[in-house]
């Protein structure tokens, strides 16, 4: 087999695997609405959804090219650390939460979808920056991993980082916002239409502050996963066997403070 042939064959495999978390994420979304707005779990929905908004604009745009392994691999170690600090904590104490988590559920526990319209965006922003800074840099080093790859000189990386801080991502942010605005406006009447329209007209008209925010938060998120990495490996010998940063069970810091 060919060189070019088995890196097809990862990419397709890949490529399928990523696929398959948008029919995850709809399954893990229409499991949270269906438990109803009298169950604590149902509120988590709100930003489920615009995690699979994301999710389906982001594998839009890597369909295009025939180099996006690394994302896909990406996607999908994404899509575990939102299983492991969001669905499988939802009703675990609030100090056993990882502190990039935090104040996510610490509000949605506070929260019903009758809350006001505004509460809902707070959580859904605060909830973005925690998956984005806080799992994204993760996720990467994870694939990273996956793959072997020298981080430091490995130049196919830094490219394929590109397309993980660039203009990729930022279009799919851009129009995965408008996408869930737009659908949860169709759900609305009244003033909470009113404020979701307004909303929306805001995401256009500060587009250039608001994506150089998450930009930044994906380069900050990385460097700190690459730091608490190379931290543990210059631990001594007896202390390595503790979990990677970067892998799940790695994750679970008592939140202080």
């Amino acid at each position: 087999m060919s060189v070019s042939h088995a890196r097809n064959g990862d990419l397709n495999h890949w490529r399928a695997k990523a696929e398959g978390i948008e029919r995850e994420l709809y399954a893990i979304t229409e499991a949270l609405i269906a438990a109803g707005p009298s169950h604590p779990h149902h509120i988590h929905h709100l930003f489920a959804e615009l995690y699979l908004s994301t999710t389906r604009c982001w594998l839009a745009r890597l369909s295009r090219r025939d180099d996006s392994e690394y994302a896909y691999r990406v996607i999908c170690h994404f899509l575990q650390l939102y299983r492991d600090q969001v669905l499988e904590r939802m009703d675990h104490p609030l100090e056993n939460i990882a502190a990039h988590w935090h104040r996510y559920h610490q509000m949605a526990r506070r929260q019903t979808i009758q809350s006001p319209i505004s509460a809902h965006l707070v959580l859904i922003s605060v909830g973005a920056r925690a998956h984005t800074h806080g799992d994204l840099g993760r996720a990467m080093c994870m694939a990273e991993e996956d793959l072997g790859h020298p981080r430091e000189a490995c130049s196919a990386l830094q490219a394929d980082r590109k397309k993980i801080f660039g203009q990729i991502s930022d279009e799919a942010f851009y129009h995965a916002a408008l996408d869930y605005v737009t659908l949860h406006r169709a759900r609305q009447t009244g003033w909470r239409s009113w404020i979701l329209g307004l909303y929306r007209m805001g995401l256009f008209v500060l587009k250039p502050v608001w994506l150089p925010v998450f930009q930044r938060w994906r380069r900050t998120g990385y460097a700190e996963a690459v730091a608490a990495l190379d931290a543990q490996r210059t631990v001594p010998s007896e202390l390595s066997e503790a979990p990677s940063p970067c892998h799940p069970s790695g994750l679970h810091r008592t939140h202080r403070g």
